[in-house]
Protein backbone atom coordinates (compact mmCIF):
# COMPACT_ATOMS: atom_id res chain seq x y z
CA UNK A 1 0.00 0.00 0.00
CA UNK A 2 1.31 3.45 -0.94
CA UNK A 3 0.63 6.76 0.78
CA UNK A 4 1.00 10.33 -0.38
CA UNK A 5 3.45 12.56 1.40
CA UNK A 6 0.65 14.66 2.90
CA UNK A 7 -0.82 11.50 4.46
CA UNK A 8 2.22 11.15 6.73
CA UNK A 9 2.22 13.10 10.04
CA UNK A 10 5.12 15.42 10.78
CA UNK A 11 6.20 12.99 13.49
CA UNK A 12 6.11 10.03 11.13
CA UNK A 13 9.86 9.54 11.20
CA UNK A 14 10.45 10.22 14.86
CA UNK A 15 10.30 7.53 17.53
CA UNK A 16 9.30 4.65 15.26
CA UNK A 17 9.71 0.91 15.41
CA UNK A 18 10.93 -1.00 12.40
CA UNK A 19 11.68 -4.65 11.81
CA UNK A 20 15.25 -5.17 10.83
CA UNK A 21 16.99 -8.54 10.58
CA UNK A 22 14.09 -10.14 12.44
CA UNK A 23 14.41 -7.75 15.36
CA UNK A 24 12.35 -4.73 16.34
CA UNK A 25 14.55 -1.69 16.59
CA UNK A 26 13.56 1.52 18.42
CA UNK A 27 14.35 4.63 16.40
CA UNK A 28 15.43 7.34 18.83
CA UNK A 29 17.73 9.68 16.89
CA UNK A 30 17.81 11.18 13.41
CA UNK A 31 21.05 9.33 12.70
CA UNK A 32 19.29 6.02 13.37
CA UNK A 33 16.40 7.12 11.17
CA UNK A 34 18.69 7.60 8.19
CA UNK A 35 20.56 4.37 8.93
CA UNK A 36 17.32 2.40 8.77
CA UNK A 37 16.06 4.18 5.66
CA UNK A 38 19.39 3.52 3.99
CA UNK A 39 19.18 -0.20 4.79
CA UNK A 40 15.57 -0.43 3.61
CA UNK A 41 16.23 1.53 0.43
CA UNK A 42 19.67 0.09 -0.33
CA UNK A 43 19.97 0.17 -4.13
CA UNK A 44 20.71 -2.87 -6.20
CA UNK A 45 24.08 -3.33 -7.82
CA UNK A 46 22.67 -2.18 -11.16
CA UNK A 47 21.95 1.28 -9.74
CA UNK A 48 25.06 1.82 -7.62
CA UNK A 49 27.10 2.87 -10.62
CA UNK A 50 24.56 5.56 -11.43
CA UNK A 51 24.70 6.83 -7.85
CA UNK A 52 28.47 6.96 -7.95
CA UNK A 53 28.29 8.94 -11.18
CA UNK A 54 26.04 11.55 -9.53
CA UNK A 55 28.83 12.36 -7.07
CA UNK A 56 26.61 12.10 -3.96
CA UNK A 57 26.38 8.96 -1.86
CA UNK A 58 24.13 8.53 1.16
CA UNK A 59 27.13 8.63 3.48
CA UNK A 60 28.13 11.97 1.97
CA UNK A 61 24.68 13.43 2.42
CA UNK A 62 23.94 11.91 5.82
CA UNK A 63 25.61 14.59 8.05
CA UNK A 64 23.68 17.35 6.28
CA UNK A 65 20.38 15.51 6.30
CA UNK A 66 20.78 14.98 10.03
CA UNK A 67 20.99 18.74 10.56
CA UNK A 68 17.76 19.45 8.66
CA UNK A 69 14.67 20.47 10.59
CA UNK A 70 11.97 17.84 10.67
CA UNK A 71 9.46 19.83 8.59
CA UNK A 72 12.15 20.48 5.97
CA UNK A 73 13.00 16.79 5.86
CA UNK A 74 9.34 15.81 5.43
CA UNK A 75 9.02 18.37 2.63
CA UNK A 76 12.10 16.96 0.90
CA UNK A 77 10.65 13.44 1.10
CA UNK A 78 7.39 14.76 -0.35
CA UNK A 79 9.11 16.20 -3.41
CA UNK A 80 10.47 12.77 -4.42
CA UNK A 81 7.57 10.69 -3.09
CA UNK A 82 6.01 9.75 -6.42
CA UNK A 83 9.36 9.04 -8.05
CA UNK A 84 10.75 6.74 -5.36
CA UNK A 85 8.88 3.43 -4.84
CA UNK A 86 11.65 2.15 -2.56
CA UNK A 87 11.32 5.14 -0.24
CA UNK A 88 7.52 4.85 -0.19
CA UNK A 89 7.73 1.18 0.68
CA UNK A 90 10.26 1.82 3.46
CA UNK A 91 8.21 4.58 5.09
CA UNK A 92 5.01 2.62 4.60
CA UNK A 93 6.45 -0.12 6.81
CA UNK A 94 8.17 2.26 9.22
CA UNK A 95 5.06 4.35 9.97
CA UNK A 96 2.61 1.47 10.35
CA UNK A 97 2.56 1.80 14.16
CA UNK A 98 2.96 5.58 14.44
CA UNK A 99 0.40 7.63 16.37
CA UNK A 100 -0.33 11.25 15.48
CA UNK A 101 -2.52 14.01 16.91
CA UNK A 102 -6.13 13.58 15.73
CA UNK A 103 -7.54 16.50 13.73
CA UNK A 104 -10.80 16.64 15.77
CA UNK A 105 -9.88 16.65 19.45
CA UNK A 106 -13.52 16.92 20.56
CA UNK A 107 -14.06 13.33 19.40
CA UNK A 108 -12.54 12.18 22.72
CA UNK A 109 -15.85 13.11 24.38
CA UNK A 110 -17.66 10.38 22.41
CA UNK A 111 -16.16 7.58 24.51
CA UNK A 112 -15.26 6.44 28.00
CA UNK A 113 -11.58 5.52 28.38
CA UNK A 114 -9.50 3.08 30.42
CA UNK A 115 -5.77 3.09 31.03
CA UNK A 116 -3.87 0.64 28.85
CA UNK A 117 -1.77 -1.17 29.75
CA UNK A 118 -3.28 -1.34 33.21
CA UNK A 119 -1.04 -0.33 36.13
CA UNK A 120 0.42 -3.34 37.91
CA UNK A 121 0.19 -2.17 41.50
CA UNK A 122 -2.74 0.26 41.73
CA UNK A 123 -6.11 0.71 40.03
CA UNK A 124 -6.66 3.52 37.55
CA UNK A 125 -10.13 5.13 37.41
CA UNK A 126 -11.75 5.40 34.00
CA UNK A 127 -12.16 8.70 32.15
CA UNK A 128 -15.93 8.88 31.80
CA UNK A 129 -16.34 11.59 29.14
CA UNK A 130 -19.30 9.85 27.47
CA UNK A 131 -21.19 9.20 30.72
CA UNK A 132 -20.54 12.68 32.11
CA UNK A 133 -21.78 14.40 28.96
CA UNK A 134 -24.97 12.32 29.03
CA UNK A 135 -25.66 13.01 32.71
CA UNK A 136 -28.62 15.33 33.39
CA UNK A 137 -27.42 16.40 36.84
CA UNK A 138 -25.03 19.36 36.34
CA UNK A 139 -23.20 18.54 39.60
CA UNK A 140 -22.39 15.04 38.35
CA UNK A 141 -21.02 16.25 35.02
CA UNK A 142 -17.40 15.96 36.10
CA UNK A 143 -14.46 13.70 35.22
CA UNK A 144 -11.04 12.78 36.50
CA UNK A 145 -8.13 11.69 34.29
CA UNK A 146 -7.19 8.32 35.74
CA UNK A 147 -4.32 8.74 38.19
CA UNK A 148 -2.80 11.50 36.07
CA UNK A 149 -5.20 14.20 37.38
CA UNK A 150 -7.36 13.20 40.34
CA UNK A 151 -9.12 16.57 40.69
CA UNK A 152 -12.58 17.02 39.20
CA UNK A 153 -12.89 18.63 35.78
CA UNK A 154 -16.26 20.17 35.01
CA UNK A 155 -17.59 19.13 31.62
CA UNK A 156 -18.75 22.66 30.83
CA UNK A 157 -15.14 23.83 31.04
CA UNK A 158 -13.84 20.74 29.24
CA UNK A 159 -16.18 21.37 26.30
CA UNK A 160 -15.13 25.02 26.23
CA UNK A 161 -11.43 24.12 26.11
CA UNK A 162 -11.97 21.62 23.30
CA UNK A 163 -13.81 24.25 21.28
CA UNK A 164 -10.49 26.08 21.33
CA UNK A 165 -8.78 23.01 19.88
CA UNK A 166 -7.05 21.36 22.86
CA UNK A 167 -7.73 20.12 26.37
CA UNK A 168 -5.17 21.78 28.64
CA UNK A 169 -6.56 22.12 32.16
CA UNK A 170 -4.65 24.72 34.20
CA UNK A 171 -4.78 25.40 37.93
CA UNK A 172 -4.61 29.17 38.37
CA UNK A 173 -5.54 29.28 42.07
CA UNK A 174 -3.27 26.59 43.49
CA UNK A 175 -6.19 24.45 44.67
CA UNK A 176 -5.24 21.49 42.50
CA UNK A 177 -1.46 21.57 42.90
CA UNK A 178 0.71 20.93 45.92
CA UNK A 179 -1.47 20.39 49.00
CA UNK A 180 1.03 22.10 51.31
CA UNK A 181 2.07 25.31 49.53
CA UNK A 182 -0.83 25.61 47.04
CA UNK A 183 1.41 26.89 44.27
CA UNK A 184 -0.50 27.83 41.10
CA UNK A 185 0.48 26.70 37.62
CA UNK A 186 -0.18 22.95 37.71
CA UNK A 187 -1.74 21.62 34.53
CA UNK A 188 -3.04 18.50 32.81
CA UNK A 189 -2.91 17.98 29.04
CA UNK A 190 -5.11 15.37 27.35
CA UNK A 191 -4.51 14.64 23.66
CA UNK A 192 -6.50 12.43 21.29
CA UNK A 193 -4.24 10.48 18.93
CA UNK A 194 -4.94 8.21 15.97
CA UNK A 195 -2.92 5.82 13.83
CA UNK A 196 -3.10 5.16 10.10
CA UNK A 197 -5.78 2.52 10.60
CA UNK A 198 -8.02 5.03 12.37
CA UNK A 199 -7.68 3.57 15.88
CA UNK A 200 -7.89 6.12 18.71
CA UNK A 201 -6.16 6.55 22.06
CA UNK A 202 -5.75 9.25 24.70
CA UNK A 203 -2.41 10.45 26.01
CA UNK A 204 -2.52 12.35 29.31
CA UNK A 205 0.28 14.27 31.02
CA UNK A 206 0.29 16.38 34.18
CA UNK A 207 2.72 18.71 35.90
CA UNK A 208 2.35 19.64 39.57
CA UNK A 209 4.04 22.87 40.63
CA UNK A 210 5.35 23.52 44.11
CA UNK A 211 6.91 26.30 46.23
CA UNK A 212 8.21 23.96 48.92
CA UNK A 213 11.98 24.12 49.53
CA UNK A 214 12.27 26.82 46.89
CA UNK A 215 11.50 30.50 46.53
CA UNK A 216 10.05 29.97 43.07
CA UNK A 217 7.39 27.69 41.65
CA UNK A 218 8.88 24.60 40.03
CA UNK A 219 7.59 21.33 38.61
CA UNK A 220 7.74 18.88 41.51
CA UNK A 221 5.95 15.88 40.00
CA UNK A 222 4.80 14.61 36.61
CA UNK A 223 2.46 11.83 35.49
CA UNK A 224 1.96 10.18 32.10
CA UNK A 225 -0.51 7.56 30.92
CA UNK A 226 -2.18 6.23 27.77
CA UNK A 227 -5.84 5.23 27.54
CA UNK A 228 -7.86 3.11 25.11
CA UNK A 229 -11.59 3.17 24.47
CA UNK A 230 -13.17 1.41 27.44
CA UNK A 231 -14.66 -1.98 26.86
CA UNK A 232 -18.33 -2.15 27.73
CA UNK A 233 -18.89 -4.02 30.96
CA UNK A 234 -20.80 -7.22 30.43
CA UNK A 235 -23.91 -7.62 32.60
CA UNK A 236 -23.41 -9.98 35.50
CA UNK A 237 -25.17 -13.27 35.15
CA UNK A 238 -27.47 -14.31 37.96
CA UNK A 239 -26.87 -17.76 39.33
CA UNK A 240 -29.96 -19.86 39.02
CA UNK A 241 -30.80 -21.86 42.11
CA UNK A 242 -31.50 -25.49 41.51
CA UNK A 243 -34.90 -26.66 42.67
CA UNK A 244 -34.77 -29.11 45.56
Amino acid sequence: MCYRAQDLPNAAIDGIWVTKTRRKTRIRTRTQIFDVLFELCRPRKSTRAAMAASGMSFEDAKPFLTEMKQDELVAAIGRVWDASPALRGALDAATAEIWSRAPDQSKMLTYNWEEHPKPRYYPSPRILFKDANACENPRARTVTIGNVWCHLMGMYAVNGLLEGGELVWEDEDGEEGCGECEAPGSKCTVTLEMNREGALRLVADSEITCYCNSGEAHVAATEHAKFRIAREEEPKRKNKRKAK
